[in-house]
């Protein structure tokens, strides 16, 4: 019943403004009963509105009412009226009201019974009467009757304070007990398996996953990105290429979050029946179609991937790695991964094996100095107004030391439908020293799934495309070609070759610019290409790749400059000493791009 207070509130509300100047409230109607009688309900014949039948008496379900009361709820119900303080206002037949006070009724069957059990599975994982939803025959029988019943007893007693209940559960020996076996008596521990195996008495604790939402939010609490603001808009998860792919206009309805409100809680990610976050759909998230009393809980090889190899815990391992680096050796990195993501120390047996697997690893993980990966993770065809609200480094996955990411050429706009331009398609730029002549030698690993490799030498950002030298691998032709864009957009094949590639393995190549451009393969001397170029056409620009399908990883790259002194630059190992060389203090980059020379010398690059 609305509180006086809020009556008189409601009242001067109505009341019109004193003030002719004032404006009047805008009214919205959200609910409305018809009068103080309502309106006959009839049965139809065979559910057709034109074929009304009987008329049918407002009446509780029989089942649900006691027989010395039926009359008595009878007269609750058509006997009714409104007893509101704005009753006047808004005149009511009471109906609503009769039934609410018949729902929370002392011997009502139901309400607190239903209400406790779920509570008391929101605490347990399973209510004292499984079936959450079915209190009926099809439903479970209760495993402790006598303490469903004094629950809810006591929860009506309490003023159906739902507090007041949950602290009743929480101190309760049941709750605090603990899941394992080893802290009782042998006997006793055997005794109970024996004769209630699956624990539904709550001999100990039971044991169960955490839900899809608050694996989420913890694993973003331990690597200490979670994000606690309260309020405010709804938040985007990030989408791999695969799930956008899996759209008929893939981003269509969907949004970019920034990195910082991704690491908000699950609570306040957006909820779309078509598309959804991986994660949480991979661990059991709710059926958003249709009401749901209980979550079902899977074990499939779904989520040891996504735990496993997934982006999102990939990228929250990579942050926690990152702080326990602030610790003195890898003993206290340890002990501090502990304490942070268990909330308690380590044993001297499990300080022993996480050491011993971590110098395990050391040996066989490629350093990030030695070896990087790019794979694109946008389909090759995305929603215009999605794409356009896309960061640059979204498109194109890679190291983020020393690139810069650019999105490509898109094109069509066939029912807001971009297409992407494979041939000039997402690549980075390495902010190194820009080059003009030279040799570039590395290795390259393309996967089964990579269409076309592009290295870039002296490239620049033209648009969204770029210029300068192009050697393309192109897997679907078998074909290598060496190209030359020039700055507007004019592109020519300078020339062409077969290439064999070989899936998942490193393959050599030498990459000679110069007055003759020449590529060398798998340490071959003799060119599989030799393209003769005047000085005024070779561009001055920056090295890159581009790769489009799959990922391909690149390794021992090195540049060296034309001339008999050129010392060869570790490409790859340059990205830790670039990173550690700060600008001087008062500098600013002004969106330029500065090398450093010496100890006290500058330039821009």
């Amino acid at each position: 019943m609305l509180p006086l207070q809020d009556a008189d509130r409601v009242r001067q509300a109505l009341q019109p403004a004193a003030d002719p100047a004032a404006q009047p409230l805008t009214w919205t109607l959200a609910v409305r009963e018809a009068g103080l009688v309502p309106a006959e309900t009839r049965v139809l014949i065979r559910g057709q509105a034109a074929s009304p039948g009987s008329v049918v008496q407002p009446a509780f379900p029989q089942v649900l009412c006691r027989s010395e009361t039926s009359a008595a709820d009878q007269l609750l119900l058509t006997d009714m009226r409104s007893q509101s303080p704005i009753a006047d206002l808004f005149p009511s037949s009471g109906r609503r009201l009769a039934f609410a006070r018949w729902l929370v009724r002392r011997d009502h069957p139901l309400t607190a019974r239903v209400a406790v059990n779920r509570v008391w599975h929101f605490h347990f994982g399973r209510g004292l009467v499984g079936s959450t939803g079915d209190f009926g025959r099809a439903g479970e029988a209760p495993v402790h009757q006598p303490l469903l019943d004094w629950l809810s007893v006591d929860f009506m007693e309490r003023g159906w304070s739902l507090k007041s209940l949950q602290r009743q559960i929480l101190t309760s020996a049941a709750w605090r007990r603990s899941s394992g076996t080893d802290a009782g008596q042998p006997l006793q521990v055997e005794q109970a398996e024996q004769q209630d195996p699956a624990g539904r008495l709550l001999w100990k604790f039971p044991f169960r996953r955490l839900e899809a939402e608050s694996i989420r939010d913890r694993m973003l609490f331990s690597s200490g990105e979670l994000n606690t603001t309260v309020g405010g808009p709804e938040m985007y998860p990030q989408l791999s290429g695969e799930v956008l792919a899996g759209q008929s206009k893939p981003g269509l309805g969907w949004r970019s979050s920034t990195a910082a409100e991704q690491c908000r809680r699950s609570l306040y990610a957006i909820v779309k029946r078509g598309v959804r976050d991986p994660v949480l759909e991979a661990l059991d998230y709710t059926n958003t179609a249709s009401p749901l009393t209980e979550r079902p809980v899977t074990t499939v090889a779904t989520q040891a991937l996504i735990l496993l190899h997934g982006r999102f815990t990939a990228d929250r391992a990579a942050a926690l790695a990152q702080q326990a680096l602030n610790a003195a050796d890898s003993a206290a990195q340890i002990r501090w991964i502990y304490e942070r993501v268990l909330q308690r120390h380590p044993s001297a047996a499990e300080l022993t094996a996480a050491s011993e697997l971590m110098s395990a690893w050391e040996q066989q993980l490629p350093l990030p100095s030695q070896q990087v990966s790019f794979r694109p993770d946008v389909p090759e065809s995305l929603y215009s107004a999605f794409r356009q609200q896309l960061p640059q480094q979204a498109f194109l996955l890679g190291p983020a030391e020393m690139w810069q990411y650019h999105s490509g050429v898109w094109g069509g706009g066939y029912e807001g439908i971009d297409v992407v331009d494979k041939r000039l398609g997402p690549h980075a730029f390495w902010l190194g020293p820009q080059v003009t002549t030279g040799v570039l030698t590395g290795q390259l690993r393309p996967d089964s799934s990579v269409e076309s490799v592009t290295i870039l030498a002296g490239a620049a950002a033209d648009g969204a495309a770029w210029s300068g030298l192009g050697l393309t691998f192109d897997r679907l032709r078998s074909r290598i070609q060496l190209r030359l864009r020039r700055p507007g957009g004019s592109e020519q094949v300078s020339g062409e070759a077969n290439w064999i590639p070989v899936d998942s393995q490193w393959q050599s190549f030498r990459w000679e610019i110069g007055p003759e451009i020449k590529v060398f393969l798998e340490h071959n001397s003799n060119p599989i290409l030799a393209v003769p170029i005047s000085s005024e056409s070779l561009p001055t620009g920056r090295l890159g790749v581009a790769v489009w399908g799959g990922r391909v990883d690149l390794r021992q790259l090195q540049w060296a400059d034309s001339g008999p002194a050129a010392v060869a630059t570790d490409i790859l190992a340059a990205r830790q000493s670039a990173v550690e060389a700060p600008l001087p203090t008062g500098w600013s980059q002004f969106g330029g791009d500065w090398q450093r020379l010496s100890d006290t010398s500058w330039r821009v690059a």
